[in-house]
């Protein structure tokens, strides 16, 4: 649009990330957190051609992006001035959005059961076999974006221990969730983006190997505000005191 000095593809990068942001099941509401390598993926582009649509659309007043997290939203000008404004310029452009496969609608978002052949066809890395999950990419993408934007740490995943870890991670968390991979990705990501709340411990700890290793911990102290390890000594405390009173030491 020449108003706005963007193009046909700024609009339909826009209006993908308006509805993603706008996905009522997001563990994030009001946000998209999908990738830039999975929005370029997602609609057949490259990482540079992402960000520069992206700088277009933020110097235009059109996108906001969380400093912190990366996480993207349009603002209230895209929606007043573009999205419900039929005589635009971008309304054929979005067209070819809104016909894509919705099914997946948020995050650095894995493969929706509807939408998993697309995905592999999209990247034949991502391979659904006895030895990785189909998600695996995404969770090591995930924790990618958890360094680089939320811990501030180098990232840093080595093929072996690591992968085996994260392998690892991904079958407790599915296995905590009955299953649903899903689910268990959305865990994950929440999990990550509660670094704040980690103990200083953990938060010191950040390899895959090292998470993996204190991942009964984390979840329980986000959930209770404790360590399953502070509660194992506190009731060791506990029982010893008693035998001390019963006179059994």
């Amino acid at each position: 649009m020449d108003k706005f000095h963007i193009s046909a593809f700024d609009c339909v990068l826009g209006d993908l990330i308006f509805h993603l942001s706008n996905n009522p099941s997001s563990a994030f509401p009001g946000w998209c957190y999908m990738s830039k390598n999975t929005l370029a993926d997602y609609l057949n582009t490259g990482r540079t051609t992402i960000y520069e649509s992206m700088d277009r659309l933020i110097k235009s007043g059109l996108l906001d992006r969380n400093d912190e997290t990366g996480y993207l939203k349009m603002t209230k000008k895209w929606f007043d001035s573009i999205s419900f404004d039929s005589n635009n310029d971008c309304t054929d452009s979005v067209h070819s959005v809104r016909n894509m496969d919705s099914t997946c609608t948020d995050s650095v978002q894995p493969p929706c059961t509807d939408s998993v052949h697309y995905i592999n066809k999209k990247n034949s890395k991502i391979k659904d076999n006895n030895t990785a999950s189909p998600l695996y990419k995404y969770y090591v993408e995930e924790y990618k974006i958890f360094c680089e934007k939320v811990a501030r740490t180098i990232f840093d995943f080595r093929g072996g221990a690591d992968g085996k870890a994260m392998k690892e991670i991904i079958a407790l968390l599915d296995k905590a969730h009955d299953g649903d991979s899903q689910t268990a990705f959305e865990a994950w990501k929440a999990m990550l983006c509660k670094y704040e709340s980690w103990e200083t411990f953990h938060k010191k700890n950040l390899r895959v190997v090292q998470i993996r290793s204190n991942l009964m911990n984390i979840i329980n102290h986000l959930k209770n505000g404790k360590s399953a390890k502070a509660d194992s000594a506190r009731q060791a405390a506990s029982e010893a005191m008693d035998r001390l009173r019963s006179g059994k030491y």
